[in-house]
């Protein structure tokens, strides 16, 4: 019987060391993708960031154009200190005091 677990235990250390070989050369092939795939992901990732970014800016320019032009607007549209009745009628209210 002794001849039988000494082969056994060579069939077994066999194959433990096949799958050993078989993980370190899995990672060896998988490591370095694994590391492009990452890097890859973190660009697309900085890249949607910086997108984000100039649409971001964009619309708060739009906005602050937007608004300059609303004020432009409303700006032509108020009536000046000439055309404003009520100024004019303020120097005729005015009492002079007497003494």
């Amino acid at each position: 019987m002794k001849h039988s677990d000494s082969y056994s235990g060579g069939v077994i250390f066999g194959i433990l060391a096949f799958l050993l070989a078989a993980i370190i050369a899995t990672a060896m092939f998988v490591l370095p993708q694994y590391g492009v795939w990452q890097q890859s992901l973190e660009g697309k990732a900085e890249l949607q960031k910086a997108e984000y970014t100039r649409q971001v800016a964009v619309l708060e320019a739009q906005a602050k154009l937007d608004s300059a032009e609303k004020l432009r607007k409303f700006a032509s549209k108020r009536p000046k200190a000439s055309q404003n009745p009520i100024k004019s009628l303020v120097p005729a209210l005015r009492i002079t005091p007497s003494i």
